[in-house]
This record gives structure tokens, C-alpha cells and sequence, in this order.
């Protein structure tokens, strides 16, 4: 373990700031091990690690009805499926950057009280696929109509210490980590069709594996309480027990021995002597401002939109783990979709509903599942507005694609006057875009293809 911070280094004249740091290389320097900048790293590496576990207590110990939302059993729902019912909304907290094109049916497993056995009904030609998410916000595999057509076989879900075999013609899903995430999404194709997804919904099934029989997966397990509270020692205590949980990968454990002793540190009811509550603080506020601008400007940029290819691949880029967890948390594999975001026009200024924008599509993109664009406020949720429109997309009405004349999406707070324009409402204050893309084909899975730019309107609205 690395030594502690002492007294010294914390009790110095505040070390460089990382305020403006953008590169790894810069953020997670061995070198600094100060207080300041092992606060810094901390929330950089380990905002992924919390904001996932949250999710998993969100889903797992529900407190209202809110959708998505597992079931209630015994005070939690580990290993069983909780389903979407509505299409997400204004109401729907949970988390950041929820999408209005699918309804979720996810679930959380506890590996250690399986195997598990994943069974779901025939989908025929709809859209559908289920993506496998660890806790450090990666995800590694997406099943679905993408990889199997309308039927998908049976998932088989276990930890690494199984010793056992794998049944014939099931999936074989893996993971050294406690928690495993399986995140379903399901196409909706128009309200009326609702009703028919929750009928999928309620055909898949899950069932612990026990000497080769199938039987109910049984009382949920208990969890380890998650802390609540704000500020830096807030944080630390969460990201202690998310980590408790976890498999590290050789790199990131190599960056969790450096911040043992701060996070140590903030277990005790008041700091230890040699830490300054205002220098770490500092740190916190530094290592949130580094992700948000991280988050504004990641990947390739094109027309206001940052267009990440890697997905959910991060790999060691714990800068890019903690930019998609801001706003993208749980994104799949890049085979499966790419999420452009855009918190910026194409000139750069700030997206804000005190202004207006267009989007012109010529045709659209170049998808085999579905696309979409929604609107999110600051925090990732979506904006109550007078149409109760919160994306657009191929299923909306009235989008028609020719060379001749461009659909006209406009994003503006009031009604734009134009005839045939698409309108997708804004609030009066900033708001960012994310694009999904599903089932992307390879110009758009290499870059070749990015989103059509989005341009400040200057066409009068009511």
C-alpha cells in the first residue's frame, strides 16, 4: 500500500491545480499522491464504480413506483427482472439519459447465489437485444435480434469460481465480479403496441441451475448498505463499497493501491490529522469540473457532436469511463449502437432553449434497428413539455427524407412557425442531445458517417 498523505504534504501551499487536466496521463501521474490530487483521481476513476452501484440500489431496493422498476421482495429484487412498463418520461429519474424508444426489462444478478438460467420468448422480427454490464459501467456483450434473429437462447450467468459445465446451446456469460447487469431494451413501435411488449416482458423467466435441474431462484440476498450524503468524504465512503464488491482489473488496481490511504482516511467520523477538509473539497470540485468538460468533448467531433466509437470499451481511459458515465452510463457495445451526444452547435456556443435550432436530414442514418434524437436537461432527464415530445426519430410522424428538401428538425423552447417543420421542444436553459443509433452499420461504427450538424435557427418562432 502507499504510504499515507502526511501531515506535511497536506499542510503545504495548495500543490499545482488539475482543474484543466484532459489527458490520463496528466490526471492519474504516480507522482502526485497528495491529498489534492488523490482526491482529483478518486472521483475520476471512481465516478463509474458509484454511479453504478447507485443504479443497482435504485433497481434493486425501490422506494416509489417509478418505471423502470424491479419488483419489491423482502426489501430488494437482486436476481429478478424488473420491467419498463411506460416509455420513459419526465418522471422517470432513474439515472441519466433514459431512452423513449425502448421499454427496459433489466435485472441484477449476485452471481455468488447462481448459476443462472435467462429464458425469453420469440420476438420475431422486432428489435430487441440484451447487454451484459459489470460495475465499473463496461459493457462487454449484446445479445439480441442483432447476433441471434427473433429467438435467443438460453443466457447462462456464473461466476468465475464455477466449476461446472455449461448446458448445451446456452449462452455462456462470465464475470469475477459479484453483480452482474443484464439490461434489456425492446422496440416500441407506437403506443398502441405497447400492450404487446409487456406481453414479451412477462414471458422471460429466470431460474437458478443446480446439478443440471432448473428450480426458482429463492429468497433475494442481501446487500451491503449503501452510504448516502455529498462532499468528498461522502464519495470516498461510497466508492469503498462499491469496490468491495469487485474484481479490479490489473490497472485499476494499481491505481486503487495510490488511493487506499485517502479513501481509508475518510472512514473515521472526522479527517485525521494532516488532511484539510478545504484542500480535498477542492479536489472533489476539480475532478467533477475535469468529467463535465470531458463529457462536453469527447471522441470525434462533428457539428456540435462529440461521436464516441469505442462504446463501452474503455479499457485503461478512466477519463472517457467517467465521461460516459455522466450522461451515457451503461451504454452497449459499438456493434450495437453508437450514442453521439451533443451539448454544443456546430459554432460552439452552449445549447440553451433561450435560443432555437435545426437539424437538416437529408436521409436518414444508416441504421438496420432504429434511430432517435432526445432532448435532456442538465442532469439527463427529459423536459415536461406541451406535446409530450421527448425525442424524434424514424417512428415520428411527419419526418419524410429527400435530396430536394431536407427534413427540418427544429429545437427551440416555442413552436416554430414553419410548415413541415418536425419540432422537438426545448426548456429555457441549457439542455444537451444524445443520438442513438441501433444496429449502425460499419459507416457509421468507423466514423465515416457522423451526425448531420446542428445549426442555430434564425427563422422567427411564435
Amino acid at each position: 500500500m502507499a504510504p499515507p498523505v502526511g501531515a506535511a504534504e497536506a499542510s503545504d501551499a495548495p500543490a499545482t491545480s488539475l482543474a484543466e487536466a484532459d489527458s490520463n496521463e496528466e490526471i492519474f501521474d504516480p507522482r502526485r499522491c497528495d491529498a489534492y490530487a488523490s482526491m482529483v483521481k478518486a472521483y475520476v476513476w471512481g465516478k463509474p464504480f458509484v454511479d453504478a452501484a447507485k443504479i443497482r440500489v435504485f433497481f434493486t431496493r425501490p422506494a416509489d413506483p417509478l418505471p423502470p422498476r424491479a419488483p419489491s421482495v423482502a426489501g430488494n429484487a437482486l436476481n429478478r427482472f424488473g420491467h419498463g412498463r411506460i416509455l420513459a418520461d419526465p418522471a422517470n429519474k432513474s439515472g441519466v439519459g433514459p431512452n423513449n424508444d425502448t421499454l427496459y426489462s433489466n435485472v441484477t444478478f449476485d452471481v455468488t447465489t447462481g448459476p443462472f438460467v435467462v429464458t425469453t420468448p420469440d420476438f420475431g422480427d422486432r428489435y430487441y437485444t440484451f447487454s451484459v454490464a459489470h460495475p465499473d459501467s463496461s459493457t462487454t456483450a449484446s445479445y439480441g435480434s442483432r447476433t441471434h434473429g427473433g429467438k435467443l437462447p438460453p443466457l447462462f450467468i456464473h461466476s468465475r469460481g464455477y466449476a461446472g459445465p455449461v448446458p448445451a446451446g446456452m449462452i455462456d456469460i462470465e464475470t469475477a465480479d459479484r453483480y452482474l447487469h443484464l439490461w434489456g431494451r425492446v422496440l416500441v413501435r407506437s403506443s398502441q403496441d405497447i400492450p404487446a411488449v409487456h406481453k414479451l416482458q412477462d414471458a422471460m423467466k429466470i431460474q437458478r441451475y443446480v446439478d443440471g435441474r432448473l428450480e426458482p431462484v429463492g429468497p433475494p440476498p442481501d446487500q451491503i448498505p449503501f452510504p448516502s450524503g455529498d462532499g468528498a468524504r461522502a464519495f470516498l465512503r461510497q466508492l469503498a463499497i462499491a469496490v468491495e464488491d469487485m474484481a479490479l482489473s490489473p490497472q485499476d488496481q494499481a491505481v486503487w493501491r495510490r488511493l487506499e490511504p485517502l479513501v481509508e482516511a475518510a472512514q473515521a467520523t472526522d479527517w485525521p490529522a494532516g488532511y484539510d477538509t478545504d484542500t480535498i473539497e477542492r479536489g472533489l470540485a476539480d475532478g467533477k469540473a475535469i468529467v463535465t468538460r470531458a463529457a462536453a468533448s469527447f471522441g470525434k467531433a462533428a457539428g456540435g457532436w462529440s461521436v464516441n466509437l469505442a462504446g463501452a470499451r474503455f479499457g485503461s481511459d478512466w477519463l472517457l469511463r467517467a465521461a460516459i458515465a455522466k450522461d451515457q452510463i451503461f451504454v452497449t457495445i459499438p456493434e450495437e449502437a453508437i450514442y453521439p451526444i451533443a451539448r454544443t452547435a456546430a459554432d460552439g456556443s452552449v445549447l440553451d432553449g433561450h435560443n432555437a435550432y435545426r437539424i437538416s436530414m437529408t436521409a436518414p442514418p444508416p441504421v438496420r434497428g432504429f434511430w432517435s434524437i432526445t432532448l435532456y436537461d442538465d442532469k439527463g432527464a427529459m423536459v415536461a413539455n406541451p406535446i409530450s415530445r421527448y425525442s424524434v426519430g424514424n417512428r415520428t410522424p411527419g419526418l419524410k427524407f429527400s435530396a430536394d428538401e431536407p427534413t427540418e428538425i427544429i429545437i427551440s423552447h416555442s413552436r416554430p412557425q414553419e410548415a413541415g417543420a418536425v419540432w422537438l421542444p426545448a426548456p429555457k436553459g441549457p439542455f444537451y442531445l444524445m443520438m442513438r443509433l441501433y444496429g449502425p452499420d460499419k459507416a457509421i461504427q468507423s466514423g465515416q458517417w457522423l451526425p448531420p450538424s446542428i445549426q442555430p435557427s434564425r427563422k422567427s418562432l411564435q
